[in-house]
């Protein structure tokens, strides 16, 4: 139990009356969980962080019995809001203060300075897509060539004509019609717009502005093939699994760890979750590259609006300048979920290879400073021993063929 291995971790030496049981647990509580001693420490100083809370706050820093709260929609009314906010941020003299303004109605606790900051951020984004809409709105009116917006604003002609509509204009009055609109798209740019403007107008009629290059060089990071492939191999072996209920323990080489050499004999229940797991990896990283080429694609276009699909599932129209603030957003969010597993799996992999779960035969041929492979720095364990070794083999299969 936990009581007799804290007591053998607490010993500095293998004692004289200990079985070989004891003894091995000591040496492997030792090598992987460090010094009992640090360990002590740490648990005091939490123990005593713990207590100052206590004696600080005297109740649960939970609270479970929270309302449901209203969020504020209407743009007007939120503005008023955070300037009213903002307002009591600028006269409190406290070094902390409480607000359920900025995140969803919740109250929670921030330094003054820094939720004064955070607010007027808040009302400055509010205020500029407000700027946004109005600009907008008033391009689009422009655009609506039709007989109303040519209507001559003359009393006397308005007497003479009260019950008759204007004529269509003639080509002055076209001229001066797209002449004038183009004035006031041209008016609503500020610089960097109009340098970015220049940028692509430097890259020739065919150019990529989501690239920008010349001609668009924009890959999918999936092998689609190779990913459908396998998505329906695991959609296979859960089905299976799941319909052999009774089995407890079951040979399946399927999973990522059996196919990379590990055991194929898996629990049901260990099975389940491995095939699922990489099922919901390859997810990921498929609706990663159907993201980044929505992206591309809004950073590439010119319109004002542009459709979107891999943001909710269905196809939707969004305005382009919030398309691309929507799409970067969860790109990242995507990003950082995918570079997160790629160095956990890397450091586990280069653990395998250290033999810091035991001593094996490696799969990798490869490894060190290869310049034939990587011509820059050396070819480490994790995915960059992989790709090594997928061209390694590449090249020894090119190699068969030609003799």
């Amino acid at each position: 139990d936990r009581d007799q291995i804290m007591e053998v971790w607490a010993a500095k030496h293998p004692q004289a009356s200990w079985d070989a049981a004891k003894c091995k647990a000591h040496v492997l509580l030792t090598r992987y969980n460090g010094d009992f001693a640090e360990f002590f420490e740490i648990q005091k100083q939490q123990l005593a962080a713990r207590q100052r809370e206590t004696a600080q706050s005297g109740t649960n820093r939970l609270v479970r019995d929270q309302d449901a709260v209203v969020v504020e929609t209407d743009l007007d009314a939120r503005c008023r809001q955070l300037q009213d906010e903002m307002d009591k941020a600028i006269n409190n003299s406290n070094s902390h203060m409480n607000s359920a303004v900025l995140h969803g109605g919740v109250e929670q606790r921030y330094p003054t300075t820094v939720l004064r900051l955070e607010l007027e951020r808040e009302l400055d984004c509010l205020l500029r897509e407000q700027v946004y809409e109005r600009e907008r709105a008033t391009r689009f009116l422009l655009e609506q060539d039709d007989e109303d917006a040519f209507e001559t604003d003359s009393s006397e002609e308005d007497a003479k004509t009260a019950t008759s509509r204007a004529k269509k204009p003639d080509n002055v009055s076209k001229g001066v019609y797209h002449a004038r609109k183009a004035a006031l798209a041209e008016a609503g740019k500020d610089e960097a717009t109009r340098q970015l403007e220049k940028e692509f107008a430097l890259l020739g009629p065919k150019a990529c502005f989501g690239c920008r290059k010349p001609n668009c060089v924009w890959t999918s990071s999936v092998d689609w093939d190779h990913i459908n492939a396998r998505r329906q191999q695991i959609s296979d072996e859960l089905v299976y699994v799941r319909m052999h209920p009774d089995i407890k323990v079951l040979e399946s080489y399927v999973p990522l760890s059996a196919a990379r050499g590990g055991n194929p004999h898996f629990r049901r229940d260990d099975v389940l979750y491995e095939l699922t797991w990489e099922d919901k990896q390859l997810d990921m990283r498929s609706h990663l590259d159907a993201l980044d080429r929505e992206l591309h694609d809004a950073h590439a276009t010119q319109k004002e609006y542009m459709e979107v699909k891999a943001l909710h599932g269905y196809r939707t129209m969004m305005w382009t300048n919030n398309a691309r603030r929507a799409l970067d957003r969860e790109h990242n969010r995507y990003v950082a979920m995918v570079v997160a597993c790629d160095i956990v799996d890397d450091a586990l992999e280069w653990m395998l290879e250290g033999w810091h779960f035991g001593e094996r035969e490696s799969h990798y041929s490869v490894a060190g400073y290869v310049p034939s492979l990587k011509p820059e720095g050396f070819v480490r364990a994790g995915s960059d021993q992989v790709l090594a070794q997928a061209a390694a083999e590449k090249r020894a299969g090119e190699r068969r063929q030609a003799e």
